[in-house]
């Protein structure tokens, strides 16, 4: 207790002396006071500023040759001197000081004496300069108490002004863009009004990224001690919050500011966002287009890419288009310069791609994949340098398509092939590749139903004459009904120009046959129409009659045609031998008319065997070979028997050249058959018991019709020797025969037989 009473009493003492030799108090803004320095003492007066500035004090002696004081500018704390001091003796001097830079609070102003024995009158007098324009709003001074600067507006501010042992180095501010684009930035240092002010004005400006550390762009703002503007633009923003940081270029230098921002957004509306995988692909449709941006940057992110997925509905050509654009302005100069590629549907097979520049130009660049089956597609977006360069563009997408219809699917393999009629034509495509997968072969089956050749017609066309230039080199095949023997081929090709060729396949028997079209290489493909049609020989003998047992006959002075060595089924069923047979039941010359068919292919004859058998297990009877100039021969067989005689045609050997189609004509005169007709009455009275025989000669095989009175009777029979009709009703009977192969109504009549009871009695 008795320490705080002897403390305190001290304090009051020293007050007591303090002001005997002190006085002071406040220096009204703008204003003047008077005093009277005591010897050894101080005088201290308090200014206040209303404004961040610059202070200008006056200071005069006016006590004569004896007075020598000086002034000195503290700051808020009374010891840290910021000016001063400035000496003031004898004969009324005066003196200033000035301080600029200085922020609003209270300062002092303390007068002292030179030496002990200075003392005297004098006046005080202060004179406060401003700045300009409006201070920002404080604190803000980090990233976390920035200042809401709205898009495309201005604020003031001061920076690197100075109270208290506090400079305020910087102020932070933040805008927030709503769209991607180009952020302008524009700063302009002002100097404290009034004529003492003279500060470097060299300030920095500085875009952050959204964390308030990564730098994005900055400038120094500098005119050599007078006021200037500065700018810096940063391109390639995507929207989001950024803020900008204003400070002094060094720790004691300080400005007014205005600060001003300009958003310059993208012509073309943004792609919406996630799109930067295939798995998050937006769609565009086909023949459209769609607007985006790509390598635009915010907070540590940069969108490099952006897909895209089209799907086709059809077999064509894919044309992708992209436009680069710059942001809107008079600040954007990016070199624009961007990638675009298509993918297949798993989204890493690459398809095509182009590079879009043209010297920092807004450019468009294209390319067409063609030969594409139906199906889903990629498109990725990219800036060329996937750390720096950005631009908006326009993205479309045109699908040109065949002008024919394509081949129905599944019909890679013989078990799938496509039902091709006779004389009929089908469209398709071929060689086209989706998804890792190139459809090399369609297979069509046609079915003939006559021998013949059969003709295959195939013309190519292009997807689109304008972009596609696609080689439209094609196979096609023809194989026999195993679909592995191949019976011709063809390829067709004019030199990338759209063409039409046809070949044959003659010799080719009525059967089933497989038609394959492919393309000639693993990576051309092209659109086809193809047309099938069978040209026919004369019609064809009745098969089978390979062996003689199965010989037809030929009708006397008639004629019959037939094909031989032509092909199906990979021989098995080549026609390699025909018989017929003639019933010669007349007399004189057997004359036969031989006349081959020229190739309808190469309009060759054939080379083939003519034989005549009166035994066909004995040697021929005739036997000639005709070939080359010798289509149309005669056969004159004189001395004959009558009855059968075989006629064999086969070819030379196997050649495949040696078939032919042909006919035959036989001539000779004819005899009727000879009938012999003898009855049996078995039953004595009016009964069904009664039977007749009759008995046909020289006629080889006999058709024999009975008749009772003159009406046929019962079926025809046909004999080589007799026929007997039994359980006959009694009646008058006779009988006709027909030899076989009789022509010309030929025929011979029996005797009549009556069938007649014996009387029993007068009765």
């Amino acid at each position: 207790m008795k320490q705080k009473l002897l403390l305190a009493l001290a304090a009051f003492l020293f007050g007591i002396i303090y002001q005997a030799n002190a006085q002071g108090g406040t220096l009204p803004l703008n204003s003047s006071v008077g005093g009277t320095l005591a010897m050894n003492g101080t005088d201290t007066w308090q200014l206040t500023t209303t404004g961040d500035g610059l202070i200008h004090l006056t200071f005069q002696e006016t006590g004569g040759n004896s007075v020598d004081m000086y002034a000195t500018l503290y700051d808020n704390n009374g010891t840290t001197v910021l000016s001063g001091p400035i000496e003031a003796y004898m004969n009324h001097s005066t003196v200033t000081l000035t301080v600029d830079g200085l922020a609003t609070g209270t300062y002092y102003v303390k007068i002292t004496p030179f030496n002990s024995t200075s003392s005297g009158p004098y006046t005080l007098s202060d004179s406060a300069y401003t700045s300009p324009v409006a201070n920002d709003v404080e604190p803000n001074g980090t990233r976390a108490t920035a200042v809401t600067i709205a898009r495309n507006s201005s604020k003031t501010g001061h920076a690197g002004y100075y109270y208290n042992n506090q400079r305020d180095t910087a102020d932070w501010y933040k805008v927030t863009t709503n769209a991607d684009g180009l952020l302008h930035v524009t700063l302009s240092s002002l100097r404290t009004s009034g004529p003492y002010s003279n500060n470097s004005l060299d300030m920095l400006v500085y875009l952050y990224d959204n964390d308030g550390t990564t730098q994005l762009g900055y400038t120094e703002v500098f005119n050599g001690y007078n006021p200037a503007t500065g700018s810096f633009t940063v391109d390639g923003l995507a929207a989001g919050t950024y803020y900008i940081k204003v400070q002094n270029y060094t720790s004691t230098e300080f400005a007014s500011y205005t600060l001003s921002d300009s958003l310059y957004t993208s012509p073309v509306a943004n792609d919406a966002e996630p799109n930067g995988s295939r798995a998050t692909a937006l769609t565009i449709a086909r023949n459209s287009s769609t607007t985006g941006h790509a390598g635009f940057y915010y907070n540590h992110q940069r969108d490099t890419a952006d897909w895209y997925k089209v799907t086709t509905n059809s077999n064509g050509l894919l044309r992708v288009t992209l436009s680069s654009l710059r942001t809107s302005g008079p600040y954007s100069n990016n070199n624009l310069d961007m990638f675009v590629y298509l993918y297949d549907n798993d989204g890493t097979t690459q398809l095509g791609t182009t590079e879009v520049f043209n010297g920092y130009n807004p450019a468009t660049g294209s390319f067409n994949v063609d030969g594409l089956a139906a199906g889903t597609y990629y498109i990725k977006v990219t800036d060329y340098l996937p750390d720096t360069r950005f631009a908006s563009y326009t993205l479309s997408d045109s699908l040109f398509t065949p002008s024919v219809a394509n081949d129905v699917e599944p019909n890679g393999t013989p078990a799938t092939a496509i039902t091709f009629p006779e004389n009929s034509t089908k469209t398709g495509q071929v060689g086209y590749y989706y998804n890792n997968y190139r459809d090399t072969a369609d297979w069509y089956k046609v079915t003939t139903t006559q021998d013949g050749l059969l003709r295959i017609r195939l013309t190519t066309s292009r997807t689109n004459n304008t972009y596609s230039n696609n080689s439209l080199d094609l196979l096609v095949y023809v194989y026999d009904i195993n679909g592995t023997t191949q019976l011709g081929y063809k390829e067709i090709f004019n030199g990338y120009n759209p063409t039409t060729d046809s070949f044959g396949i003659d010799r080719l028997a009525a059967g089933t046959y497989y038609i394959k079209v492919q393309n000639y290489t693993s990576t051309e493909f092209s659109d086809y129409a193809i047309s099938n049609s069978v040209l026919t020989y004369n019609a064809n003998d009745n098969e089978p009659n390979d062996n003689p047992y199965q010989a037809t006959t030929i009708p006397a002075n008639d004629s019959a045609t037939g094909h031989v060595g032509f092909y199906f089924n990979g021989g098995v069923k080549q026609d390699y031998t025909d018989w017929f047979k003639v019933n010669y039941t007349g007399s004189g010359n057997l004359k036969f008319n031989f006349n081959m068919l020229r190739h309808l292919g190469d309009n060759a004859l054939g080379d083939v065997f003519f034989r005549v058998y009166k035994d066909t297990l004995a040697a021929p009877i005739f036997s000639q070979e005709y070939y080359a100039t010798l289509q149309f021969n005669t056969i004159n067989l004189a001395s004959l028997t009558q009855g059968y005689y075989w006629i064999k045609v086969l070819p030379y050997n196997s050649n495949p050249a040696y078939f032919t189609a042909y006919s035959i004509t036989d001539s000779f005169t004819q005899v009727g058959p000879k009938l012999t007709a003898s009855y049996d009455t078995l039953a004595l009275a009016c009964s069904s018991n009664n039977k007749i025989t009759i008995k046909a000669t020289k006629s080889g095989s006999t058709t024999v019709q009975l008749y009772r009175y003159g009406v046929a009777y019962g079926s025809p029979v046909v004999t080589t020797r007799t026929a007997t009709f039994k359980n006959l009703p009694i009646g008058s009977y006779y009988a006709t025969g027909v030899a076989d192969g009789a022509s010309g109504g030929i025929m011979g009549t029996s005797k009549t037989v009556n069938l007649i009871p014996m009387p029993t009695n007068p009765n």
